[in-house]
């Protein structure tokens, strides 16, 4: 999976706050490193302030490591090129975390992009379709997040759909509410559902 620049930005504006956690303890270290050179009998700070930066930055790199698979994923589904969010559509089955809460939450948020939020918003209806069952509280929950109004410059097997209505006038308006749109989608992945039965 490919990223254009824009993507790689927002996935750096994503981790933004990680430069002052790295800066905070060097910035330490090299200011205990000069005190304990001014004074000889303080030397014995030195290790030590190197081993808290050590652990400091350990601690960041495992967060890191952690969390930048689903942070690589959500970016790449608001991205602008077609193809790189159809590829991070049909990989979300392997994150450990995507349970009906944690999507629910992406949703709702406001920090993602609209376009994120739309991928998301399928995905949780196809997941429910899957099932067998709907939730009338993700309805509820759905209801009073913010509107989603994706903008697409073409369209991929996701969005299609959305992306015909939006360009033909006869085809029905996918509304930009989540709980409509979580409608909507639940009627468009029950319907493929059962053409392909």
């Amino acid at each position: 999976m490919l990223f254009d620049p824009a993507d790689l930005l927002a996935l750096g504006m994503r981790y933004c706050w990680v430069a002052f956690l790295v800066l905070v303890p060097i910035v330490a270290h090299v200011l205990l490193w000069r005190c304990s050179q001014a004074n000889r009998h303080r030397r014995a700070f030195q290790p030590l302030s190197l081993l808290i930066t050590l652990a400091v930055l350990a601690s960041i790199l495992l967060y890191l490591s952690s969390t930048l698979k689903k942070a690589w994923l959500l970016t790449a589904l608001g991205s602008e090129d077609d193809s790189v969010a159809e590829a991070a559509y049909s990989r979300l089955n392997e994150l450990n975390g995507s349970k009906q809460a944690w999507l629910l939450g992406r949703v709702k948020s406001c920090k993602e992009t609209d376009n994120t939020r739309f991928y998301l918003c399928n995905f949780l209806a196809n997941k429910v379709v899957e099932q067998g069952f709907t939730n009338s509280h993700l309805l509820v929950d759905l209801s009073n997040a913010p509107p989603i109004n994706p903008r697409f410059f073409s369209s991929n097997s996701y969005n299609k759909d959305f992306f015909a209505s939006r360009a033909n006038k006869n085809y029905p308006h996918v509304p930009t509410n989540p709980a409509a749109l979580f409608i909507y989608f639940m009627r468009l992945n029950g319907q493929r559902g059962s053409d392909a039965q």
